[in-house]
């Protein structure tokens, strides 16, 4: 007897529509698995890509930038599964590209060696002008190369080579662009680590300068003070030298005035002894000489009167003591005697001291020989008395227009004790005598210079 199996209708269609539902399911729940993964992983790629700028807050602590780039590497390393990683920096000095990190350091000929390949066959400036990630393979052919370059807004940093692992893994578009924004970080921290650096390096030195410029401070105000002390030292020691001068100054007045009243009274005392013995001579030519002796102490006094007004014992200022001998002779050798007239015509020269009384002597000898003897019998005329200063040399005239003068036979020079003497007293200065004959009249020059205090004792 046999049995047949009896199908109820549908009952095969619906088991397979519910296997086909839970196959779904599963998919559904995979993709879901697969796409929270994906999130998952994504986000850890941008924390870890915008984490790169907390290099910000620590950079100006940094000593060198292998931080920011071993950093960079180990983020990269989260996007991309690397065999190898380097990077080459721009050197500053020479705008080359140098090796700044190789990881693992081993492979550091290995990238050098495949970068010069590239750089032979143009890839390199190629990947420096692109703004994403290049890949190419390797001299060997086999190895696959990613080249990105480290750029700011305003210049390349650097290169970033990477070399992918053997087995890397499906690369997703959101990955290269996360590696793009990791690079622009990091180029960004390595030029803000070249601004901090550079920033350090302005502040040290500032720093030294004003550590310098205090320490300069610091000297000039010890300088000043001891300048103060030195300038308060000289200043005590300058007003004792100032003390001592006043004291020798006071006592030199007195000295001064007191030698002054000395020789006043003792050349007045001469004058005196020499008018009585004028009165008491019963010879005319014997007080004639004694007048000429008193005319010629009168003119010391002159000159003696001359240095105490001045307050200079050295030099003298021979137009005014000129001036005063002239009037002098003329009242007393010529009093009551209207008709002669006295011209002076002297520049003011400063002549020493025995100069001054040479000179002082000579007029008054000259001017005396004049009113004397060359206006007789009560002839009228003029007598001039001057000083030129004629280039290095003085020029001491008096002249008149009387009867002129009575020269010797044998020379062209009067032979008169009072010429003579006149004659001493041209030789002390040093100078010249000079007798002219004048139509009518006489004038007689004595030239000397005027340099120097001629010294030496007054003829007797």
């Amino acid at each position: 007897m046999s049995f047949c199996t009896i199908k109820q209708p549908g009952t095969s269609s619906a088991m397979n529509n519910t296997k086909e539902l839970k196959h779904q399911v599963r998919q559904l729940e995979s993709r879901i698995e697969f796409l929270e993964e994906q999130k998952r992983f994504t986000l850890d790629l941008l924390e870890a890509a915008s984490s790169l700028g907390d290099f910000q807050t620590a950079i100006g602590r940094l000593q060198d930038p292998s931080i920011i780039l071993q950093e960079t590497a180990s983020r990269i390393q989260q996007l991309l599964s690397m065999r190898t990683q380097a990077i080459y920096l721009v050197d500053e000095r020479d705008s080359d590209f140098k090796p700044a990190f190789c990881s693992p350091a081993e492979d550091s000929e290995f990238v050098a060696e495949n970068l010069a390949h590239l750089i032979d066959k143009g890839i390199f400036a190629w990947a420096l002008r692109e703004k994403r990630p290049v890949f190419i393979s390797g001299k060997d052919g086999v190895s696959r190369f990613v080249l990105h370059a480290l750029a700011t807004s305003s210049r390349v940093r650097g290169m970033y080579l990477g070399v992918l692992s053997d087995k890397p893994g499906e690369v997703y578009d959101y990955s290269l662009a996360l590696l793009s924004i990791l690079l622009a970080n990091s180029a960004n921290a390595l030029e803000s680590f070249e601004l901090y650096k550079w920033i350090n390096k302005i502040n040290q030195d500032l720093e030294q300068k004003v550590r310098a410029l205090a320490t300069s401070e610091q000297e000039l105000k010890r300088h000043r003070y001891h300048l103060q002390e030195l300038v308060g030292e000289r200043t005590v020691e300058l007003n004792k030298v100032v003390d001592r001068l006043k004291d020798s100054v006071r006592e030199k007045d007195i000295l001064h005035k007191e030698v002054h009243q000395r020789v006043t009274g003792n050349l007045q005392a001469i004058m005196g002894l020499l008018s009585l013995q004028s009165e008491r001579a019963g010879d005319d030519v014997v007080r004639g000489a004694l007048g000429e002796s008193q005319a010629r102490v009168r003119a010391l006094c002159l000159i003696q009167e001359s240095l105490y007004r001045a307050g200079n014992i050295a030099n003298v200022e021979f137009q005014p003591y000129l001036a005063s001998l002239t009037q002098e002779l003329l009242q007393s050798l010529a009093s009551g005697r209207a008709d002669i007239e006295l011209g002076l015509d002297a520049q003011n020269v400063t002549l020493g001291m025995d100069q001054a009384v040479s000179c002082g002597l000579i007029v008054n000898e000259l001017l005396a020989n004049c009113l004397g003897h060359a206006f007789p019998g009560g002839r009228s005329g003029r007598i001039g008395v001057g000083l030129r200063l004629r280039g290095a040399e003085c020029s001491l005239f008096v002249e008149d227009d009387g009867v002129g003068l009575s020269l010797g036979s044998e020379s062209r020079e009067p032979q008169s004790l009072g010429f003579q003497f006149v004659r001493s007293l041209a030789a002390q200065l040093g100078g010249r005598l000079d007798f002219t004959r004048l139509d009518p009249g006489t004038r007689v020059s004595v030239t000397f210079s005027p340099c120097g205090t001629q010294s030496g004792a007054l003829p007797v």
